[in-house]
C-alpha cells in the first residue's frame, strides 16, 4: 500500500533542536507576504515552527502519508496529501523552501537517482529570485551532482553540520543558499562545495562548524503575485491512484458541505428578520409572502393550526403575432418546440404561489392569485401580529414631540387641491420621520411613490428633520447645504426651485449650470488689433492668405499708423502660424478660412500680459452659476444657511469627452491568404503598434489591433493607456548598477502606460467629478431625484450619481416606476 511504501524510506523528521538556530539566519522584509513551501513536510511541525518566527507568511505543504498529511492541516495553511511528483505548482511563485527529502536511491526511485537529488532539482524552479533554500541532508549525499547544481543556481551558500549529539546520530549537514540567475559554475566552485560530503569547508580547508546563532542574514523576500510570465498561482495536485481519488472526492465532499452555494441550499427553519422603515400595513402582508420573507407560518383556521409558506414562480407565455398569449411548457432541448417558436415572442413571466398543510395531513398548492387572495385575506391580522413581532420597524408611527414639531414651519401658506389646511400631510410627516431614522441608521433610503404623493416635499422634510436630529445630537453639522440632483426637466425654475421656497421659507435655491466657469476665450486677432487701434479694412481680402502674407499686409497697415512694437509683431506671428497649423472655422459663405479670426492665444500670451477676451464668451460664461461659485460663497458665508444647490444630471455627468491620440503606422498583417498592409494606431510615446491584447512576445495579436475607424469607439468606452511592454531600467543593489528588465519583482511585466487620448476642446467640466475633487463631504446630504435613470452600471447618470453618493453621508433617491427594465438594472440602482 502506499502509507506502507512510505514507511520504508529513510524519513528524518529536522530535529527539534535545530529548528531554533535555523531560525536566527533567518529575516523577514516588510515589502509583503512570503509563501513559504515544504514538499516533504511531515506532521508539519518544522515549517511551521519557523512560520511562526518569522511573521507575514503563507506556509504551504506537500506529504505523501495521509496521517501524516492530516496532522500537517492542523498547523500549516495549505497542505496536499500527495506526492510531490504529483504536484502542480507555479514557478517562481515561492520565497523560501525548507527542503528535508526522504533519503533513498536506487531501491525505491529506479534509474540510480536517489530522491535527495531529485527533490533539489524540482524544487529550485519553485523559488522566486532571491528566494531562500534551507536544504537537509545526509553529508555523503553531497556528491558532484548536488554540488554542481548548488553552485549554478544559488550565491551566498554556507554549510553546517548538526550540533551534537544529533550529528552524530545523523550525520546531516543544513545548507543555506539563496536562488540567482544560473550562470555555469567553475570546477573550483564545484569542488569546494563538493568537499562538504567529507566534512570540510574546502579543498584541504578546516572542519565544518557546527550550526550556531546567526543574526538574519537570510532575509526572505515577499513572494510574486504571478508566475514569471504571468501565470495565476496554482498549488494543487493530480490524483493517479484509486486511493488519491477517494480522498480528492472526500476533500470536495468536505469543502462542498462549508461552501456558501450549499448551505444556502438548507431550508431555513426561521424567516429572515428584517428592520423595515416603517410600521408593514396590512397591503404588504401579500407581498412579503410572496416574497418568502414569512417563511413557514403557522396560523390558525377554524380553530385548527394551518402551515402556510409563500413563494414565487416563473413560466413562460407565448405571445403570437396577434398578441394572444398562450401558456407553454418550453422546453430547449426539444427540436420541435424550438422549431414552432422560431418566429413568435416567448415572455417570461412570475407568479405567486401558496402551500398550505393543515392538521389532517392535507396539503394544497395554488398559484392563482385569486385564490391565494382570498386565502390571506382570512389570516391577514394574524400574519400582520407575526410580521411586526419578528421585523420591528424603525418607526412605529408614534413620533415624539419634537420630531412632529420639525414639520409645523413647513410649507406654511400653501394650498393643494382639494386640502383646505396647509402644511404637510399626517402621511409626509410620518414618512419624513421614518425616512430621516433610516439615513441616520444606515445612510441611504429611497422613496417609491407615485405622481402627486409630495416625493420632493417629503425629501425637503427629510432634511430639516436631519437638521434638527443633529442639533439634539450636539452635532455642529446641520444637513444643509443640500445638493438635489434630477433630470433638466425638474430642476427648471418652476420645479424644484419654485417647491424648495414654498416648503421651506428660509431655504436659498441655487440653480447650477456648470461646474466651474471656463476662462473666456482669448480674443480673435482682428479684436486684439482692433482694441490696439488697428483697423483692418476688406477683412474678406485676408481670406486663404498664409500667415506670413497675412502678417506683411497687418505690418503694412500698421507701419502706417505707427502701431505694434517688436514684441506685439513677434506674437502676432506665433498666433498666425499656431491659426494656420489649425485653421479656425470658416465664415458663412467663405471658400477658405480667415486667419484674421484665429485666437491670439491662451494666458500670459507671449509675455504681453493678460490678452483681450471675447467680450460675447465672456458675458456668456459670467451670467451661467457654477456649482464652485456656490461652494466657494457658501464656504465664505455669502449663502444663507440652508442653501439649496440644484444640479441636472446632464450637467453632472457630461465633462470635455476624449478623442483619439494616437499616431498612424503601415503594418503587414500575415493571413491564410498571404500578407497584406494595413493601417494600425501606434502609441504617440513609445511607437509600439496599439492592442487590446499582447501576446507572451510582447507582439500585438492579430484581430486585437486597433485601426483608425475603431480608435474614436475604442477611447471613448473608457480612458485607454498603452499596454505595450516596454522594459525599462531598474537598479540592482545587488550588482551595484541599473539592469535592463522586462518585468518587476513580482514577475509582472512592464508597459508603456502612456496615455492613448486627449480632451476634447469642450470647455466644461462633470460637476460629479468637481465635486469628487474639491467637494468631497461638503454636502451632507444628496437627494437623487428620479433615480431609476441610474439603473444602467455604464450610463453616465448611474457613474455621476455613484460619484455624488459616495461624496455624501446620507443619500435619499425619489422615483415612481422603481420596478421597470431588468433585474440587474434595480441591482445596480440599489447596491452601488
Amino acid at each position: 500500500m502506499r502509507i506502507e511504501a512510505q514507511s520504508k524510506l529513510g524519513y528524518y523528521p529536522t530535529p527539534d533542536t535545530q529548528l531554533p538556530l535555523i531560525l536566527t539566519w533567518l529575516g523577514r522584509s516588510d515589502a509583503g507576504p512570503a509563501r513559504l513551501l515544504d514538499p516533504c513536510c511531515g506532521k508539519g511541525e518544522a515549517l511551521a515552527f519557523l512560520a511562526r518566527g518569522l511573521g507575514n507568511v503563507v506556509t504551504y505543504g506537500i506529504e505523501l502519508s495521509y496521517s501524516r498529511a492530516a496532522e500537517a492541516e492542523k498547523l500549516l495553511d495549505h497542505v496536499l496529501a500527495a506526492g510531490f511528483e504529483n504536484a502542480i505548482l507555479t514557478g517562481g511563485s515561492f520565497s523560501f523552501c525548507l527542503l528535508n527529502a526522504p533519503y533513498d536511491g536506487e531501491t525505491a526511485t529506479g534509474g540510480g537517482e536517489r530522491l535527495e537529488l531529485r527533490f533539489l532539482l524540482s524544487t529550485t524552479p519553485l523559488l522566486c529570485e532571491g528566494g531562500v533554500l534551507v536544504c537537509i541532508l545526509p553529508e555523503p549525499r553531497l556528491d558532484e551532482k548536488v554540488a554542481r547544481h548548488l553552485a549554478g543556481w544559488y550565491a551566498d551558500l554556507r554549510c553546517f553540520r548538526f550540533t551534537e549529539p544529533d550529528y552524530q546520530a545523523f550525520r546531516q549537514v543544513v545548507i543555506f543558499g539563496r536562488k540567482k540567475a544560473y550562470r555555469q559554475p567553475t570546477q573550483e566552485a564545484v569542488d569546494e562545495i563538493h568537499a562538504w560530503a567529507l566534512g570540510k569547508q574546502g579543498a584541504g580547508g578546516d572542519d565544518l562548524t557546527a550550526l550556531a546563532i546567526g543574526s538574519g542574514e537570510y532575509a526572505i523576500p515577499p513572494s510574486p503575485a504571478a508566475g514569471p510570465k504571468g501565470q495565476s498561482f496554482r498549488f494543487k495536485h493530480l490524483p493517479v491512484t484509486a486511493e488519491d481519488y477517494l480522498h480528492a472526492a472526500e476533500q470536495a465532499a468536505r469543502t462542498l458541505e462549508k461552501s456558501r452555494a450549499w448551505l444556502d441550499l438548507i431550508p431555513q427553519l426561521e424567516a429572515q428578520s428584517i428592520t423595515p422603515a416603517i410600521t408593514p400595513k396590512q397591503g404588504h402582508i401579500a407581498m412579503l409572502v410572496s416574497a418568502g420573507l414569512l417563511g413557514t407560518t403557522t396560523v390558525s383556521h377554524h380553530g385548527a393550526p394551518l402551515l402556510l409558506k409563500g413563494g414565487t414562480e416563473k413560466y413562460t407565455v407565448r405571445v403570437d403575432d396577434d398578441q394572444a398569449e398562450q401558456e407553454i411548457e418550453y422546453d430547449p432541448d426539444d427540436p420541435e418546440k424550438k422549431k414552432s417558436l422560431f418566429r413568435v415572442r416567448v415572455e417570461e413571466r412570475s407568479r405567486p404561489t401558496l402551500w398550505t398543510l393543515d392538521a389532517s395531513g392535507s396539503f394544497s398548492f395554488s398559484n392563482d392569485p385569486v385564490r391565494i387572495s382570498e386565502t390571506l385575506r382570512l389570516h391577514v391580522a394574524e400574519l400582520a401580529q407575526r410580521v411586526l413581532g419578528r421585523n420591528l420597524p424603525r418607526y412605529d408611527l408614534k413620533p415624539q414631540a419634537w420630531e412632529w414639531q420639525v414639520f409645523e414651519p413647513l410649507s406654511q401658506g400653501r394650498y393643494l387641491p382639494g386640502r383646505m389646511e396647509t402644511g404637510l400631510t399626517d402621511f409626509q410627516k410620518h414618512l419624513a420621520i421614518a425616512l430621516g431614522r433610516l439615513l441616520l441608521a444606515g445612510g441611504s433610503g429611497l422613496i417609491n411613490a407615485e405622481m402627486g404623493c409630495g416625493k420632493s416635499t417629503i425629501a425637503l422634510g427629510v432634511a430639516e428633520y436631519l437638521s434638527a436630529a443633529r442639533a439634539r445630537s450636539g452635532s455642529p453639522k446641520p444637513a444643509y447645504p443640500l445638493l438635489v440632483a434630477g433630470p433638466g426637466i425638474v430642476t427648471g425654475e418652476q420645479n424644484w426651485p419654485k417647491e424648495t421656497r414654498e416648503v421651506v421659507p428660509e431655504a436659498a435655491p441655487k440653480v447650477i449650470e456648470i461646474a466651474a466657469r471656463p476662462l473666456p476665450k482669448a480674443a480673435r486677432i482682428k479684436d486684439w488689433l482692433a482694441s490696439l487701434g488697428l483697423h483692418l479694412e476688406d477683412e474678406a481680402s485676408f481670406a486663404g492668405l498664409f500667415a506670413e502674407a497675412v502678417l506683411h499686409r497687418i505690418s503694412e497697415a500698421a507701419d502706417s499708423q505707427s502701431l505694434l512694437t517688436p514684441a506685439e509683431r513677434h506674437a502676432l506671428r506665433q498666433a498666425l502660424r499656431a491659426g494656420e497649423r489649425r485653421p479656425p472655422q470658416r465664415r458663412e459663405g467663405a471658400e477658405q478660412p480667415n486667419l484674421l479670426d484665429a485666437r491670439t492665444g491662451g494666458f500670459g500670451w507671449l509675455g504681453l500680459g493678460e490678452p483681450v477676451r471675447d467680450r460675447a464668451h465672456a458675458a456668456e460664461v459670467r451670467r451661467r452659476y457654477s456649482l464652485a461659485q456656490f461652494v466657494d460663497e457658501y464656504r465664505r458665508g455669502r449663502l444663507p444657511r440652508k442653501s439649496v444647490a440644484i444640479l441636472a444630471y446632464e450637467t453632472a455627468k457630461l465633462g470635455p469627452g476624449r478623442v483619439p491620440a494616437m499616431a498612424v503606422r503601415t503594418l503587414r498583417v500575415l493571413s491564410g491568404e498571404g500578407s497584406k498592409l494595413v493601417q494600425a494606431c501606434a502609441c504617440p510615446h513609445c511607437g509600439r503598434v496599439v492592442a487590446g491584447e499582447y501576446d507572451e512576445q510582447g507582439q500585438p495579436v492579430a484581430w486585437q489591433i486597433v485601426t483608425p475607424d475603431k480608435a474614436a469607439r475604442f477611447v471613448g468606452a473608457r480612458r485607454r493607456f498603452c499596454q505595450a511592454p516596454a522594459p525599462k531600467w531598474r537598479w540592482n543593489p545587488e550588482t551595484g548598477r541599473h539592469e535592463w528588465r522586462e518585468s518587476d519583482e513580482t514577475g509582472r511585466r512592464f508597459i508603456c502606460g502612456a496615455p492613448l487620448f486627449a480632451c476634447t476642446e469642450i470647455r466644461r467640466e462633470a460637476a460629479a467629478r468637481y465635486v469628487q475633487k474639491k467637494a468631497k463631504g461638503f454636502f451632507p446630504l444628496l437627494v437623487a431625484d428620479e433615480a431609476h435613470d441610474a439603473k444602467a452600471k455604464s450610463s453616465g447618470v448611474g457613474w455621476a450619481l455613484t460619484v455624488l453618493a459616495n461624496c455624501s453621508s446620507h443619500t435619499l433617491g425619489l422615483t415612481g416606476t422603481l420596478f421597470g427594465g431588468y433585474s440587474t438594472s434595480i441591482f445596480w440602482l440599489m447596491h452601488r
